[in-house]
């Protein structure tokens, strides 16, 4: 990997942790994480994602920390 590709792999990864921990942090934030997560692997089961030779999965959408929602921005997370 080249180095500007490195430290911006580096950057987006930080900055996912942080979005992290600022939905952790927000009320009823663990609960939509979970949620999520819960789809998420509902989903992967029901279409035999389990399986090494799966096809292509579904994927969820994580719910956002509300800081960095731009307004008028649709989102399927109910709470914000």
């Amino acid at each position: 990997m080249d180095p500007d590709l490195d430290a911006r792999t580096v950057e987006s990864l930080f900055d996912l942790l942080d979005e992290f921990l600022e939905l952790r942090d927000e009320h009823d934030g663990m609960n939509r994480i979970f949620a999520a997560h819960e789809q998420w692997y509902r989903l992967r089961e029901q279409n035999g994602c389990s399986a090494t030779d799966a096809p292509t999965c579904p994927t969820v959408r994580w719910p956002r920390v509300a800081s960095r929602i731009k307004p008028n921005t649709p989102t399927l997370d109910n709470n914000h």
